[in-house]
């Protein structure tokens, strides 16, 4: 090994990367800052910035061969059916709204293809699984559900017009949409707003190349039965759901609790036995 590796090496490993972080972020909050004042120029500018930086550099260098977790992962699904595989690339191209040398790098990599056991497949649409930045233009695809919910139930006041979700002299509170990646909850006291909510998802995502999947797609309610399904719900790997109390424990009269769902619960007993069964001696 030459003199100048075994430096490079050194120097790589006393790197200060909490200090490289800061600058990153501080260059990414500039970016966010000129956005939403809508100064393209600006945002262009601290863009090419940040793609020359050598801390930027150092960090996307230690993502990929050290923090990428996703490089082990074989494929998994969430509630969207085949979301990283379905993602329409000009549809999302448009959304990143970048200049021209990165849309031109980020559409190179999507439609690069991935090697899978020494086999080549070609990529005509979505986002290669696993890959480093695949959660980013995932959640970038994904952006404006919540918005297009909102736009749909805007929150009305006692004195605004009757419509059919909302009567006059009340205060209807619009719909919450949670997101998480691809896995999602949308909650609603009202039924029929739930289930108006449900398609409104599902129109938008066809525009960008994604259907609702429905094994995984249900309503339910978090305090009584609802068709014949017990309440509550599971959502990234938790069990929601509320109960019935006495006006003394609560003045609702139910408390929420969230706990492990069972799949999680049973996937953590199989990791123990395992690391138990290793370790008989």
């Amino acid at each position: 090994m030459s003199n100048t590796s075994l430096k490079t090496t050194a120097e790589w490993k006393y790197i200060n990367w909490r200090k490289l972080e800061k600058r990153v972020y501080k260059l990414q909050k500039r970016i966010f800052r000129a956005s939403n004042r809508g100064d393209v120029k600006a945002v262009r500018r601290l863009q090419k910035t940040l793609m020359k930086s050598w801390s930027a550099r150092a960090l996307a260098v230690r993502k990929v061969t050290q923090d990428n977790t996703g490089k082990k992962t074989a494929g998994v699904d969430a509630d969207i059916a085949k979301c990283f595989d379905k993602i329409n690339h000009e549809k999302l191209l448009e959304k990143l709204k970048t200049f021209p040398t990165i849309r031109r790098q980020i559409k190179a990599w999507l439609k690069a293809g991935v090697i899978d056991r020494k086999q080549w497949f070609p990529a005509s649409e979505g986002t290669p699984q696993g890959g480093v930045i695949s959660p980013l233009l995932a959640n970038i695809a994904l952006h404006g559900m919540e918005n297009r919910i909102k736009q749909a139930f805007p929150r009305m006041s006692e004195n605004r017009k009757e419509t059919w979700f909302h009567k006059k002299g009340t205060v209807f509170y619009s719909p919450q949409l949670i997101r998480y990646a691809d896995d999602f909850v949308i909650l609603h006291e009202d039924i029929t707003v739930v289930q108006r909510c449900r398609e409104i998802i599902s129109e938008w995502l066809i525009d960008i190349g994604l259907e609702l999947k429905p094994s995984k797609t249900r309503i339910a309610h978090t305090l009584y039965e609802y068709e014949q399904q017990k309440p509550g719900f599971d959502f990234l790997g938790f069990k929601i759901r509320q109960y019935k109390v006495g006006k003394h424990h609560s003045k609702q009269g139910f408390k929420t609790i969230i706990t492990p769902s069972q799949n999680k619960l049973k996937i953590h007993y199989e990791e123990i036995s395992k690391v138990i069964e290793r370790r008989t001696g």
